[in-house]
């Protein structure tokens, strides 16, 4: 619940973990591990010092909206990573958007994680890491190939990554211009699977032609096919009264036990089609089912069909229900969402956010006396500024809060108080 959009999940053993982007907000992608992929708790952030965040990767005067976009968390030989994307626009417009993508590692994904290693020449947005059974691995990236006609963002490429030296080797492949001619194809994810790969991306912008659609391919350069029954997910098709909308960019999990489960984000229609919590994760069965349609030249004079397994979302339904059968019955969902500080620890709560990096002597943290202060700044709320906001992501539409504090202001039109907070 709340703002957790565009997760990406991995399973280690019995373990599970979600990533999310979180924008122009600090501490940076918020990490959720779970045991039965219904109870999850915040265990850190690959981003949460200020010298990951404070040069190439920006979030000390990114725009709103701006940040960190798309992740994609993954397990190889003992390590984590995370891939993602900084996106950067300069506040005098003197420069284009500047879209950093780069890798965390971690051998503990509470971390500590890395700093950035900068994957240069990668272009675009919400990059994707495969680590082939050949040794090989792959950086996946989504750019605009220029053409007006695909309404931006538009081709999904791959190029062989060099993880020694974090550097991007080889012939670049173009392998995928969407499904359905949507626009805004985005946010892939290979996998490999019955002696085939599988490309699934995100189509159709993040609103309500939001959708996931999935490729199939014998090489990994492609050329990958579409699936026929494409999109696997989707709430286009229904009423803007259906109690989820915008539906996509999802993830895959196999469980130990074989099954299959997606992650996708989707926006509640509790508010007339809106919601306060924005874009949050959530959870779908996934089946794998035999279909054909085409015949192959198996030898001279004999055709036999191409047989291929693809995922089916929800089998029952086809879509994000409000309930469903929980993977696994160690225990029942945990549905209180109530968060309560009274500032009694020598570290602040992990759902703590500022956004931006914050300046330093931001705050003291006095777990004694169980008092936050926050140092005045001469910041207010404005497009790029660092004022001193501190808070937690709403994670349902009612609610009551409260907040006890103290004011002592040296100077008129000093201001501090509590906000509920949007955007600029």
């Amino acid at each position: 619940n709340g703002g957790y959009p565009d997760p990406s999940i991995v399973r280690v053993d019995d373990d599970f973990y979600i990533v999310n982007s979180s924008f122009e907000y600090f501490p940076a992608l918020p990490i959720h591990h779970s045991k039965d992929l219904v109870n999850w708790e915040l265990i850190g952030y690959g981003i949460d010092r200020p010298s990951q965040a404070s040069s190439e990767v920006n979030l000390v005067d990114v725009q709103q909206q701006g940040g960190i976009h798309a992740p994609s968390i993954r397990y190889h030989d003992g390590l984590f990573y995370i891939v993602v994307t900084n996106v950067y626009s300069p506040e005098d417009k003197s420069k284009p958007t500047d879209m950093v993508n780069f890798i965390l590692t971690a051998k503990n994904p509470a971390g500590p994680w890395s700093d950035p290693f900068i994957i240069k020449g990668a272009p675009g947005i919400d990059p994707d890491i495969f680590f082939d059974d050949n040794g090989k691995v792959w950086f996946v990236g989504t750019h605009d190939t220029g053409n007006p006609n695909q309404n931006g963002i538009g081709e999904i490429w791959i190029q062989e990554l060099d993880l020694e030296n974090w550097k991007l080797i080889g012939q670049r492949h173009s392998i995928w211009k969407g499904a359905c001619g949507g626009c805004c194809v985005e946010g892939p994810h290979i996998y490999k699977q019955y002696d085939r790969y599988y490309l699934m991306v995100a189509e159709g912008g993040t609103s309500y032609n939001h959708a996931v659609m999935i490729g199939s391919s014998k090489n990994i350069e492609g050329p990958y096919d579409s699936n026929p029954k494409n999109p696997i997910l989707t709430s286009r098709h229904l009423s803007n009264n259906n109690w989820v909308h915008s539906t996509g960019h999802a993830d895959l999990v196999q469980l130990k036990d074989n099954r299959w489960y997606m992650v996708a984000l989707g926006i509640r229609n509790e508010m007339d089609a809106t919601s306060n919590m924005g874009r949050e994760t959530h959870l779908m069965p996934v089946s794998w089912e035999e279909a054909w349609d085409n015949w192959v030249e198996v030898e001279k004079g004999r055709w036999e069909p191409d047989i291929i397994k693809w995922p089916v979302v929800a089998p029952e339904t086809g879509k994000v229900e409000r309930n469903t059968a929980i993977p696994f019955f160690i225990k029942k969902q945990n549905i209180d969402y109530s968060f309560f500080d009274d500032f009694d620890s020598e570290k602040l709560d992990l759902q703590w956010n500022f956004r931006r990096v914050p300046k330093e002597n931001t705050y003291n943290l006095n777990s004694k006396n169980k008092t936050l202060k926050l140092n005045l700044n001469p910041e207010i709320f404005k497009l790029r500024g660092q004022y001193n906001l501190m808070g937690f992501r709403q994670k349902e539409t009612e609610f009551d809060y409260s907040a006890n504090m103290s004011f002592k202001p040296k100077k008129n039109h000093s201001e501090a108080g509590v906000s509920i907070f949007s955007q600029d």
